[in-house]
């Protein structure tokens, strides 16, 4: 909640911000005079959807990520790290939303 209106205020003339998800907290929302005074745009993205309505969107999405991934170039936040026998402990992470980025179980 109050990332998102830090970032929405700092936007700049014409800017656009592109919701994806919420992290936790309270969802929120957009003044309409916002969008209207600085000319900017808010857009959401359901990334699954696409699996549904433009599956050959989705599966080209889903090789650059893994591309990128491969060469470095993103690196998703980590967590969280659990053993397979701590799996409830991590359902319970996630669901208390103690979670800042991607839970793992590792099986090693």
């Amino acid at each position: 909640g109050d990332i998102f209106k830090q970032a929405l205020h700092s936007l700049a003339f014409e800017g656009r911000i592109v919701v994806i998800g919420f992290a936790g907290g309270t969802i929120p929302s957009i003044p309409a005079n916002i969008l209207l005074l600085k000319n900017i745009s808010a857009l959401g993205l359901f990334w699954g959807r696409y699996w549904n309505e433009d599956f050959p969107v989705f599966s080209a999405t889903i090789s650059s990520a893994l591309s990128y991934y491969q060469e470095g170039q993103i690196q998703p936040h980590i967590g969280g790290v659990f053993k397979l026998e701590e799996v409830n402990e991590a359902f319970a992470h996630i669901i208390q939303r103690k979670s800042t980025g991607k839970v793992v179980i590792s099986v090693n």
